[in-house]
């Protein structure tokens, strides 16, 4: 879900595209950049996933909340069961808005939900997108290259349990340029929960992600259970595989 992405770059790198606007009638978005570099990032992390093209912004880039709604109903009825939301609105919220409750009920129906935690940490803390507010929406923060929590990576109120995890926030475009954010932070789950969801339990998955991310040495409402880290996550998954098969 998100502005749009730019079909042909990504069915270039062999990755199926299925389209849908909630805004407009065109799919394709009119500033290209956002949605096709998040989705490009799900692909390298995911390789073979089928990428499902939610454009939400209309032609001013404006996203509207009747927009994210039609998303999330079509991604409910048509059994999309992994939905990142690289994008969100100032908050907190309350976690009662209208679309935090959906999202709390699609994961408690086994979806996942991987939001940006938001961009506003140079702003101070205690400022996060309103959706990864959702009790249940996996909210990702970012890290910068060496490892450190991004500057710009909003941090939550210390009441709050977000984020849940840090990922690589930082992007090269066409090997030239760079681009960071959490919007790209976020794929990065994304994809690592869609490269696993074909043989696991996706609250599994998100649950042995949190369960082997390593700290940074921060509080909780800044890197939540730590930085995402692949080699212990597929190590403890192969591990348990083994132990219950041997159970049997």
């Amino acid at each position: 879900m998100d502005t749009g992405i730019d079909e042909d770059v990504i069915q270039l790198l062999r990755s199926e595209v299925f389209s849908s606007s909630m805004s407009t009638r065109d799919t394709r978005p009119k500033n290209k950049c956002h949605g096709t570099i998040v989705a490009r990032v799900i692909r390298q992390i995911a390789p073979w996933s089928n990428i499902i093209n939610l454009k939400v912004a209309d032609d001013n880039q404006e996203i509207r909340t009747k927009s994210i709604l039609k998303a999330l109903d079509y991604a409910y009825t048509n059994g999309i069961k992994i939905v990142n939301i690289s994008l969100g609105k100032r908050g907190p919220c309350s976690n009662t808005c209208i679309v935090c409750s959906i999202i709390n009920q699609m994961y408690d129906e086994g979806f996942a939900i991987v939001v940006a935690i938001g961009n506003f940490g140079r702003e101070g803390q205690g400022i996060i997108s309103c959706l990864a507010t959702a009790e249940k929406a996996f909210a990702v923060g970012a890290v910068n290259p060496s490892k450190h929590l991004a500057d710009y990576s909003s941090t939550a109120p210390p009441a709050y349990r977000k984020p849940n995890i840090l990922a690589p926030g930082t992007v090269m475009v066409d090997g030239k340029s760079q681009v960071d954010g959490t919007s790209f932070a976020a794929p990065f789950v994304t994809g690592v929960v869609a490269a696993l969801s074909n043989d696991f339990n996706i609250q599994y998955i998100l649950n042995t992600i949190e369960r082997t991310a390593r700290s940074i040495g921060l509080p909780y409402n800044q890197q939540g259970h730590g930085l995402i880290h692949i080699e212990d996550l597929l190590g403890v998954i192969e591990d348990e595989k083994n132990a219950t098969e041997s159970q049997r």
